[in-house]
């Protein structure tokens, strides 16, 4: 019988709704506070609803160094690498490591902006930059590209598991001998036009807009 090896968690980093950092992250856990406020970044009254949890505004200056464009790639992988960037001095450390990555969906945001580009001016507005973002993979093959560090990079996409199945694996592989070290995260952007009028669409999205940080009961 094969011994499991101890796995421990080294460095993390957090790009949540009202969140750019770990600790503020945390603060709202432990806190039991709610993130939810009235969507800033595109109108949404046309869907029905104007709240959601949404990503402060950031800065993307910290892609210059890998050279990739913050308007080339999908939300969701651009809320990862700010992430990542949080703890690349702890991941420059370690020398061998392997990617799991949890995605659910793919970029919406940009599927949508696409369409509606199409919509108004016709198929040359198409964003060329969509069918390499929009397979779940893609955050991934950016992350790898972001560190400068060519390695077997694994997706996971089940749903809203997606992360937590991610890191899930991570464990058992490093605990089975089958990698050393893994760095395991997941990442997602539904806050769009498109998804969130599906969402209300589906009843999946709360209508109570008068008092967004008690919305979700």
């Amino acid at each position: 019988m094969l011994k499991k090896r101890r796995v421990v968690i080294t460095a993390y980093g957090a790009v949540a709704p009202q969140a750019l950092d770990a600790e503020t992250f945390w603060h709202f856990v432990r806190n039991g506070k709610s993130a939810i406020t009235r969507i800033s970044r595109f109108d949404s009254e046309s869907t029905g609803t104007s709240i959601g949890g949404e990503v402060p505004p950031f800065n993307s200056e910290f892609l210059q160094v890998s050279g990739i464009k913050a308007k080339r790639v999908a939300r969701h992988t651009l809320l990862l690498l700010l992430a990542t960037n949080q703890i690349r001095s702890e991941i420059a450390k370690v020398a061998n490591y392997g990617i799991k990555l949890g995605v659910a969906t793919s970029c919406f945001s940009m599927i949508g902006d696409s369409g509606a580009s199409r919509a108004k001016s016709g198929c040359n507005a198409a964003n060329i930059h969509m069918i390499p973002q929009a397979p779940p993979h893609a955050a991934a093959g950016a992350l790898a590209q972001f560190l400068d560090h060519p390695c077997e990079a694994e997706t996971v996409s089940t749903a809203c598991a997606s992360g937590l199945d991610a890191v899930g694996r991570a464990y058992q592989d490093i605990q089975a001998g089958r990698h050393q070290c893994l760095l395991a995260a997941g990442t997602d952007s539904a806050l769009g036009l498109t998804p969130l009028a599906e969402f209300v669409k589906a009843g999946m999205a709360s209508l109570r807009n008068s008092v967004p940080e008690r919305a979700s009961r």
